[in-house]
């Protein structure tokens, strides 16, 4: 009997334990460093930074901070929610002191019920060209024109 009380304390637990946990989303991004999405020429960090500052200002964003790393922060409100992009800039390790690569990342964050802050929401392909793809776009055009140069 008593070994039958036991294991019925046990799976009630168990039971409890299984029902508290967090349902969650499988993230199918592998966990890679980000490629970049284009290079500046340049040796100096202030003048690239202000290149992708021009870039992102004239697709409509807001820029929140510019560090003096060359990491940029950025912010373009919707009705619905809000785009927010990181970008930043490291030494081409092939053409150091003479090319920047520029990273971004990107992310969608939107009101939940329930919730005052904004979250980030997971965006199909698709949803992360239609909010995003513009300003990549620019970004990969401002690295040509100035290759060109």
């Amino acid at each position: 009997m008593r070994m039958l009380a036991s294991i019925a304390v046990i799976a009630v637990a168990a039971g409890l334990a299984v029902r508290g946990q967090t349902v969650r989303a499988v993230d199918p991004t592998p966990l890679q460093r980000p490629k970049p999405i284009c290079s500046l020429a340049g040796t100096e960090i202030r003048a690239a930074s202000l290149v992708v500052k021009g870039v992102l200002e004239r697709a409509g964003f807001t820029v929140n901070a510019v560090g003096a790393d060359g990491e940029i922060s950025a912010t373009l409100s919707t009705p619905d929610g809000e785009n927010r992009i990181v970008t930043w800039l490291e030494w081409e390790i092939t053409r150091p002191q003479e090319r920047f690569n520029v990273f971004m990342v990107s992310g969608r964050f939107e009101k939940f019920v329930g919730s005052v802050d904004l979250r980030r929401v997971l965006l199909s392909s698709r949803e992360e060209e239609q909010h995003f793809g513009s300003v990549r776009k620019a970004l990969i055009d401002e690295s040509l024109k100035r290759q060109q140069r």
